[in-house]
């Protein structure tokens, strides 16, 4: 989904790598430390934010799912199912 959570995580996530980036090379090593735990804690809260919220169905019913789609494409091209044939 266009402009969903997911987005909204990687985009943050960016943000904070580039800003994090960019301090680390001007500030004293010992505030660097700090923020390091802190954009730690910050990028598992993005990944947090970015997981799924519903977990995928499993490799059979993607198959079962996939096959029955088929098989309707295929009833309805061959007017398996039209009762005047």
């Amino acid at each position: 989904m266009p402009g969903g959570r997911r987005d909204v995580a990687i985009l943050a996530g960016a943000i904070l790598l580039v800003s994090g980036a960019v301090l680390l090379l001007y500030l004293p090593d010992d505030l660097v430390a700090v923020l390091g735990v802190i954009f730690t804690a910050l990028c598992v809260v993005v990944a947090w934010l970015s997981w799924p919220d519903s977990q995928p169905a499993s490799l059979g019913e993607q198959l079962a799912s996939a096959v029955q789609r088929q098989c309707d494409l295929d009833a309805e091209a061959n007017q398996l199912n039209d009762p005047n044939r």
